[in-house]
């Protein structure tokens, strides 16, 4: 387990900080995107209608079936995001010839 505390569904699995290697973290996340120039009308109407679903009982239960937390951010936060894993991993990627063409 890579994150900041034991997954839920494996609470016997320690993290990777706990197994002796602190600083080491690998996060996955998913997300919704649109193409750029895309109004920003539009872009708060499918975040807002995002954010409600994530508040939705059912809808979060299901994704924690499934071992994801079902998290949410803003448009602005979740591009944060996107450019800190492409600092922290675009060396990695264009040294292992595997960035996309």
């Amino acid at each position: 387990m890579s994150g900041d505390a034991r997954a839920r569904q494996l609470p016997g699995v320690p993290t990777l900080a706990e197994a002796g290697f602190p600083g080491l973290k690998f996060v996955t996340w998913n997300g919704l995107m649109a193409p750029g120039g895309t109004r920003r009308d539009i872009v708060e109407r499918i975040a807002a209608a995002t954010m409600l679903a994530l508040k939705d009982k059912e809808f979060a239960e299901r994704f924690a079936e499934v071992g994801i937390d079902a998290l949410g951010s803003t448009p602005e936060e979740f591009a944060a995001t996107i450019a800190a894993d492409v600092a922290l991993w675009g060396d990695a990627v264009r040294s292992a010839g595997i960035a996309a063409k």
